[in-house]
Order: structure tokens, then C-alpha cells, then sequence
């Protein structure tokens, strides 16, 4: 069974977030959901939630352009819409109420919009940005963030799959605040090096994806600082949810916080989801 992606469009970075989406959306069997808040006095409010061609491209050219282009791509019945006379970021919970992954853009002003939907979207979130920066140990790879807790060991699956998909190495990563220096081993690293904890944790994984090029790394100091060195040029950053419950959600982690904020790369919240399949 595929997943639902769903991709606010709205907004300086709409482009970023939506080539995200349809790359994602393109996996074999998923769908994607394009979300708009429109204004109450747009002829789209009375609507309904899809509204017809004919009135999206008098009434929006730029969205009926968006989803033109989303079902030339991945064909027509692999794509819906729904828009919504209310906030972007009410219209963005809606749809991610349905979705397995939702994608929005970079983080514009002081961020708090992102890190609002980061944190109370029921499931995964993607926030998209170029890769940006110098290039550091773990260049065009996905590097996932590994605490030893069940919500960083969950964030594997969305990590390998993903890295599966993409036909791109995969870093797992450990930051210690009482490590004095930085240590990278690409491929299985010698048994002395201390990295056999993160080597354990990812084994099962290794053996269900053997074709994942996988490297390590662990990271002195602060956990956002050494995350921030290891995603260093690389494509995706992966983070476990450490919030369970709505409550515990309405505030995002400082560590995911800061990632969604200053990380060079794009980063994940993989939120249940590998429950949800």
C-alpha cells in the first residue's frame, strides 16, 4: 500500500517544497495531496475543497499551473487538492491528517509557522531546503540522528527506505558530549573504534537494505552543534520524534527545533511512521 504526501502551496519557497513532494509522491503506488489556504474572498472558497480546472486557472493561475504540472507528472488520478478558506497552517494540519509525509518549505521569518506544524502534525514532516554549505564528511547522503532511544531507532525505517529509494549512502550518527574530538568510518569501522553500539542499532536495517552504502559518526559536544557539522553537504537529515501524545507535541524539541531551523540540508521529524504501515 502506498502513502500519502502532502505539500503546502503557498509562499516564497512553495517551488522547494512541492519538487520534494512530487519526487516523493513518485515512489510506486504513493499519492499526493497539494494544500492551499485560499482567501474568504476568493471565488475558490465556495468551492469546496477541489475546486475545477477551469476556475483554478481563472481564479489562481500560479496553483492551477502547480497542479497541472503535478498530475502531467504523475498522472491524474494520483493527485488531489484540497483548499481551504482559512490559515496555511490550518489547511496544512487537514492535510496531514490524512497523509503519511507532509512537506513544506523553508522556514520564512522567525520560523515559528514550521516549527508549529513540525511539531503537531500527526505524521512524518519533511522540511525541504537546498543543501547548502561546504561539504563534510557525509556529502549527498542521508545522515540520521541515533540516541539509542525507540523514537530514534524508528526514524531508521523512514532512513533507510528513503536511502533505498534515492540510491544514496546512508550516515548514522551519535553525538557525545564527553567525546573530546569527531571520528567518521565509512563502512563497517574496526572493532576498537567505539562505534559498536551504532553499528548494533543499525545492523537489522543493514541486512533488510544490503545495497545502502552506510557510514558512521560520532560527533563531540552539544547534540545540535555535532548534528549541524555532520549534515554537513549531505541531503537529508533524519531525526526521531521525541514528543508522543498531542500535548507533548504542541512544543518541538530544542534539538529538532534548532535542526528545522540551521541545518544546511533538508530535515525529517519521522513521526509513527513506521506505524502507519
Amino acid at each position: 500500500m502506498g502513502r500519502i504526501v502532502a505539500v503546502g502551496w503557498g509562499g516564497a519557497h512553495a517551488g522547494t517544497a512541492l519538487a520534494w513532494a512530487l519526487a516523493e509522491a513518485a515512489r510506486p503506488g504513493n499519492r499526493l495531496l497539494l494544500c492551499h489556504a485560499c482567501p474568504p474572498s476568493s471565488p475558490l472558497a465556495a468551492a469546496g475543497t477541489s475546486p475545477p480546472t477551469a476556475l483554478l486557472e481563472l481564479s489562481d493561475p500560479p496553483l492551477a499551473r502547480a497542479v497541472a504540472g503535478a498530475r502531467t507528472r504523475l498522472g491524474a488520478n494520483r493527485v488531489d487538492l484540497l483548499v481551504r478558506p482559512c490559515s496555511p497552517r490550518s489547511v496544512l494540519l487537514e492535510g496531514a491528517q490524512a497523509a503519511d509525509l507532509l512537506i513544506l518549505g523553508e522556514p520564512g521569518g522567525n520560523g515559528a509557522l514550521t516549527r508549529d506544524l513540525t511539531a503537531r502534525a500527526p505524521c512524518a514532516v519533511l522540511v525541504a531546503r537546498p543543501t547548502r554549505g561546504p561539504a563534510g564528511p557525509f556529502a549527498g547522503r542521508l545522515v540520521v540522528g541515533l540516541d539509542g532511544s525507540a523514537p530514534a531507532r524508528a526514524a531508521l525505517e523512514f532512513a533507510f527506505e528513503h536511502a533505498d529509494a534515492y540510491r544514496c549512502g546512508l550516515a548514522a550518527v551519535h553525538v557525545e558530549p564527553a567525546r573530546a574530538v569527531d571520528a567518521t568510518a565509512d563502512g563497517t569501522p574496526p572493532d576498537a573504534a567505539g562505534f559498536e553500539p551504532l553499528v548494533e542499532e543499525v545492523a537489522p536495517w543493514t541486512h533488510k537494505y544490503p545495497e545502502v552504502p552506510v557510514a558512521y559518526g560520532l560527533f563531540a559536544g552539544r547534540p545540535l552543534p555535532g548534528l549541524l557539522r555532520a549534515t554537513a553537504g549531505a541531503r537529508l537529515l533524519l531525526l526521531g520524534d521525541h514528543t508522543r501524545g498531542p500535548v507533548a507535541r504542541a512544543l518541538l524539541g530544542s534539538v529538532s527545533a534548532g535542526a528545522v531551523r540551521r541545518a544546511p540540508c533538508a530535515t525529517a521529524v519521522a513521526r509513527d511512521w513506521e506505524r502507519r504501515h
